[in-house]
């Protein structure tokens, strides 16, 4: 059973949306097919604005769960925990058979991510409501539960460490705040002071000032301040008030040349960056400054400038993202550190760039299974006399113990281990049916200009090789680069809520989870001495790894950058 009784009331509006979804993609010369879609835009179409530096970008993701939009499935799995709490199976749930806490343990991962509830899941009477008869209807737990278990989340992790600081420090020379030509040239011998065990590769606890003693002792600097808020949902409901209140605090700040008033609670078009048109279409009274409902009447007619469609994952696997229309360019990276690079193993993502920042768009991983493996796991051993079936007093001691009562639907106190699968079945599916987008907030990352494969480790060559890259930032044309000029880099993730232990992508820890040099190397060519030299795995032989004289390695190394490629050692006279 489905609820979309609200979105009848768009239909008209849902018909043309279909059709202009089509529109600007093709202006952007895609090929998409007429209709983009088949089911009601409300029912997969999910907005989110992001609040670049100068002005506010939509983006719009159109979700879908096999051959559903998200919303939907996430109504039909609201309809299953209904069903789970229905202890009497007799097709209806009572009051007393509601356990609002248990309900919200339900749809809390008790070991993975995805767990925020945005409120506490509200009373059996609190439900019962339209009408108040003693039960719950599933339009009524969708109504009462849809507010603090959306159908969508974000969850914005972590902010830009210490380590990014530490590298524009260490290679600021001079102390002006700019990184020079020839400050670059010095990167090497200005980075590589922090290499403490010696191995001429830099990982990301050496260049961090809270795990380097040296460091934290004389080049520590306060945590940057990061604003959380950079990445807001459109509510689909118009409920849009907090949205609109968080976008006009970002943008209230007078604009860049400070000639508007800040904090009075309105943008000018300084501050809000909208062309002159779209500026005063929205503001209706003319008064040169647009106000909450202006805004909140604009916000309705902002066309996106980056679509997705997203495919959710049935299954354990990984969400499948395209992209419809955007200045948008495909960019891959290892989906593991743990498997070398050429090997099958890709993670394809989108990276869109706008004046200053780069968001990155990744697909997540789904894991079904995990939770079922640990309930069952730990529930095994309180069997005391191994029958296959526990009593109240053996499951009691246990953190399942909490579930006897709703496990024992005959009431007979006893249960078998089918319930527990069942429950770690209901809690998984609660946690997965929602889409959740998760941001890392990479800062103004010189580490990840540096990191050419994304291994997070640097090499010596990675540091001399990014000189070119790292001047382009610069905008002024002053020939030097401030640490304002480099692109903010933003790595979104898309995919389902996981309730169990998946591996962890060493990004999504702000660099901070190093990855072993052997493992991450992806060399396969070259001599087999140059492999047995190449001790760090770096994919390059130094002078100090090299283990014969100065003039061989002069004679092997034939570009004569200090360093011996597998290509030059292939080509060795011996």
């Amino acid at each position: 059973m489905t609820i979309l009784l609200r979105w009848n009331a768009i239909a008209v509006v849902a018909i043309a949306a279909i059709g202009s979804l089509a529109s600007p993609s093709r202006s952007a010369g895609a090929n998409l097919p007429e209709q983009v879609f088949a089911v009601t835009p409300g029912d997969e179409t999910q907005d989110v604005i992001f609040l670049e530096v100068d002005r506010p970008v939509l983006l719009r993701l159109h979700i879908f769960s096999g051959d559903k939009g998200f919303r939907t499935a996430w109504e039909d799995h609201v309809e299953r925990l209904r069903d789970f709490f229905d202890k009497n199976r007799d097709g209806k749930l009572a009051i007393g058979e509601f356990d609002a806490n248990l309900c919200a343990q339900l749809l809390a991962s008790p070991f993975g991510q995805s767990t925020q509830l945005l409120g506490g899941i509200p009373q059996a009477f609190q439900i019962d409501v339209n009408p108040q008869d003693g039960f719950l209807s599933l339009a009524e737990l969708v109504d009462k539960i849809r507010p603090v278990f959306t159908s969508f989340l974000i969850e914005q992790n972590g902010s830009p460490n210490r380590r990014e600081e530490e590298i524009f420090r260490r290679l600021d020379q001079n102390g002006d705040g700019k990184l020079s030509a020839n400050e670059l040239d010095a990167a090497v011998a200005s980075l590589f002071a922090l290499d403490e065990d010696d191995d001429e590769l830099l990982v990301a606890s050496e260049l961090d000032p809270n795990s380097n003693p040296l460091a934290r002792r004389f080049f520590f600097r306060p945590p940057v301040q990061n604003n959380n808020n950079t990445f807001l949902i459109v509510d689909d409901r118009g409920m849009n008030d907090s949205t609109i209140a968080q976008l006009i605090a970002h943008y209230d700040q007078g604009g860049r040349r400070k000639n508007a008033d800040a904090r009075d609670g309105k943008l000018a078009r300084c501050e809000i960056g909208l062309d002159e048109a779209t500026f005063l279409a929205a503001d209706k009274n003319h008064d040169a400054k647009l106000e909450a409902g202006e805004i909140k009447t604009w916000l309705v007619g902002m066309r996106p400038e980056a679509e997705f469609r997203i495919d959710l994952p049935t299954g354990t696997g990984r969400t499948r993202i395209e992209l419809l229309h955007g200045n948008g360019e495909s960019i891959e990276r290892n989906a593991s550190p743990y498997v070398p690079a050429g090997q099958g193993n890709l993670q394809s993502g989108t990276a869109l760039h706008f004046v200053d920042s780069r968001v990155e768009v990744w697909p997540e991983p789904y894991v079904t299974g995990n939770l079922k493996q640990i309930y069952v796991s730990n529930i095994e051993n309180a069997d005391g006399d191994q029958n296959g079936v526990f009593e109240r007093k053996e499951v009691e001691a246990t953190f399942l113990g909490q579930y006897f009562d709703l496990l024992d639907r005959d009431g007979d106190g006893k249960i078998v281990l089918k319930d527990f699968e069942r429950l770690a079945e209901i809690q998984e599916e609660s946690v997965g049916a929602r889409c959740v987008l998760r941001i890392g907030d990479k800062g103004r990352s010189l580490f990840d200009v540096f990191d050419k494969n994304h291994d997070q480790i640097l090499s010596v060559r990675e540091i001399r090789d990014a000189k070119g890259a790292i001047l382009a930032f610069d905008r002024d044309g002053d020939r030097s680069v401030s640490s304002e000029e480099i692109t903010r880099r933003f790595r979104l993730k898309l995919g389902r809520g996981n309730a169990g232990f998946f591996q962890q992508d060493p990004e999504d820890g702000d660099g901070n989870i190093n990855v072993s040099p052997m493992m991450s190397s992806s060399i396969v060519e070259g001599a087999p001495w140059f492999h047995r030299m190449d001790r760090n795995a770096d994919g390059d032989v130094s002078r100090r790894e090299f283990l014969g004289t100065d003039a061989d390695f002069r004679l092997i190394d034939r570009d004569g950058d200090g360093l011996i490629d597998p290509k030059e050692a292939a080509a060795a006279p011996y």
